[in-house]
């Protein structure tokens, strides 16, 4: 595992460390407003790729090698009748004007289409295990990004500048990675399938979105909650300073967490298909070393973050160093517990799945009862959404152990040879 992560991280570091340069060079460009507006783009975003491919796109990693084409043909076929209704949505919001959204509509529109066809044809790359394709995808897109968003720092510092970079990056993934495919001998995987088609095989395996479409609603809508409401309670300016945390440290620890979950996710169900009783002890390693590896950066973090952010990033941002430090325990727990977060859907506990989407979501909806409650400042309810994320990680972490122990037991059994 850890060579594949190394592998996977030779894109995603480099990516990560241009995001996270660029930084001090963006927030002194750009006023905390605009980085409130990105924050709320990105929560409309993620929200919404919930509906992409109705969740079609995790069968890839376990599916058999006669079904690859046509699941990954109604997969884009959906993919792009999603971005049509999401631009038509957004067409009529913006006509009626029901919404005051600060920002163009076609922005997230363009999001949600190539990040919909990325996110379903990426699943392709992780059966394959093409983990340095996966690492180079990451660091194209953050050169687009970055090259956008400082020329626009520079030339027209609008409230939209980190928006439209974002978009240009997401853009630059979707034709590297249509190109990827095209030259590996995959082009009929880049085909959409017919409506017909692409209908037969959502009936067929309708108990797919059924089963894990409820739960994906779920957790979209707990990780919607926070930066909406926060965006709405405090205004663009503060919602900015969190912007900035999230964007220095919740993106970093996010992008090597998504990397480690490539090769976690690819790994588990190659142990899943072989019926392999290692699983469990495979997840148990995942959990531990990465706890291990960010213990201590998490503790040096939390004393130098407060004052860090002010001498990196200007005396603007001292509110986004608070804010930073209270949000460590989380950011280390999402660490060790994001490592391992397909277990459930690799496995195809659905049902489980869907139980902790709930429990999540329970526990994001009481960040905001209590910031009503107790009349929180912005502060305070950063503390309660801290606490609110790590105990979700901790209880992930607790199912996916208990899962993965039950899955290799039966393996076990059904190993045994047959008595008499």
């Amino acid at each position: 595992m850890l060579r594949s992560m190394a592998v996977i991280m030779r894109g995603t570091l480099p990516a990560q460390a241009i995001g996270v340069l660029i930084l001090p060079i963006l927030a002194r460009n750009y006023d905390p407003i605009a980085f409130g507006h990105f924050q709320l783009f990105q929560s409309i975003v993620n929200f919404l790729l919930f509906g992409a491919s109705l969740r079609l796109e995790l069968l890839i990693l376990r599916a058999d090698d006669d079904e690859l084409e046509p699941l990954l043909r109604a997969c884009l076929t959906l993919n792009l009748a999603f971005a049509a209704i999401v631009a038509a949505g957004f067409a009529v919001v913006q006509l009626t004007q029901v919404a005051a959204i600060p920002f163009p509509l076609i922005l997230p529109s363009l999001a949600v289409a190539f990040a919909g066809i990325v996110q379903s044809q990426s699943y392709l790359l992780l059966r394959e295990e093409r983990f340095a394709t996966l690492g180079t995808l990451k660091l194209k897109q953050s050169v687009a990004y970055a090259t956008v968003a400082l020329a626009l720092a520079f030339v027209w510092p609008t409230l939209d500048g980190i928006i439209i970079a974002d978009v240009v990056g997401r853009a630059a993934t979707f034709a590297a990675l249509w190109r990827h495919q095209i030259a590996c001998g995959h082009a009929r995987f880049v085909r959409p399938a017919s409506i017909g088609n692409t209908w037969k095989f959502l009936v067929a395996h309708r108990a797919q979105p059924i089963i894990a479409l409820p739960g994906v609603v779920m957790n979209a809508t707990a990780a919607a909650l926070m930066p909406i409401n926060f965006f709405a309670a405090y205004g663009a300016s503060v919602a900015g300073q969190f912007a900035l945390v999230e964007r220095g440290l919740g993106l970093p620890v996010a992008m090597v967490v998504f990397a480690m979950l490539q090769v976690y996710s690819s790994r588990l169900s190659a142990l899943h298909r072989a019926r392999d009783a290692g699983l469990a002890r495979f997840t148990r390693r995942t959990v531990t070393i990465t706890a291990a590896i960010a213990l201590v950066p998490a503790v040096i973090a939390w004393w130098i973050l407060p004052s860090l952010f002010v001498f990196v990033f200007g005396p603007a941002w001292a509110m986004a160093g608070k804010m930073a430090q209270i949000m460590v325990p989380a950011y280390w727990l999402t660490f060790a517990g994001g490592s391992i977060n397909m277990t459930f859907m690799t496995l195809g506990h659905n049902r489980l799945q869907t139980g902790w989407e709930f429990g999540y979501l329970v526990c994001m909806s009481a960040v905001w009862v209590a910031a009503a409650v107790l009349h929180l400042d912005a502060l305070g309810t950063i503390t309660a959404f801290s606490i609110a994320l790590s105990l979700s990680h901790v209880s992930f972490i607790v199912l996916a152990l208990w899962s993965t122990h039950r899955m290799a037991r039966h393996n076990s059994e059904m190993a045994l040879p047959a008595v008499g």
